[in-house]
């Protein structure tokens, strides 16, 4: 598994929006994850930070916990769907945070042993002041076959 930083460091270079909203990992462990963001780069005209900020950040966050937890995968992790409620108005530096469950794990990896494909859902809490401000849901499809007509990039430099 890669460092903390190397971790960010790709993530800044792949998702370089990422690096716009000043995204920082906190902790990036097998299958756990913690995300901060800067209030004053992602503040809307309402003096809270915006909308679409945090999805993106809920969205990297729940990417990364897959990516962690399914090495074999090299990347090749799409979003498939996904869904974002806000609950309250995060009005300074916001954390998101997200961990596979053990079941989770099991049944993904029980489709990519059969496969080389899975899908698994990610929940991805948002908080500010350590209130929950947002809560997201994704469904990622993970593929570890190997091809010569792979699309993606998966260096782990």
């Amino acid at each position: 598994m890669q460092n903390l930083t190397q971790l960010q460091h790709w993530l800044y270079e792949h998702i370089p929006a990422c690096q716009a909203l000043g995204l920082v990992l906190q902790q990036a462990e097998a299958g756990k994850v913690t995300l901060s963001a800067d209030f004053a780069i992602n503040r809307n005209h309402h003096g809270t930070v915006f909308g679409g900020s945090q999805s993106l950040m809920a969205t990297a966050c729940a990417w990364l916990a897959v990516h962690t937890q399914f090495t074999q995968a090299q990347g090749n992790i799409v979003i498939r769907q996904s869904h974002i409620r806000y609950l309250a108005p995060a009005n300074d530096k916001i954390v998101a945070s997200c961990q596979i469950l053990p079941e989770q794990k099991h049944a993904c990896q029980t489709m990519l042993d059969k496969k080389d494909k899975g899908k698994i859902t990610v929940l991805c809490q948002l908080s500010c002041h350590k209130q929950t401000v947002a809560v997201f849901e994704g469904e990622f499809v993970i593929n570890t076959a190997r091809s010569s007509s792979d699309k993606y990039n998966h260096d782990s430099k």
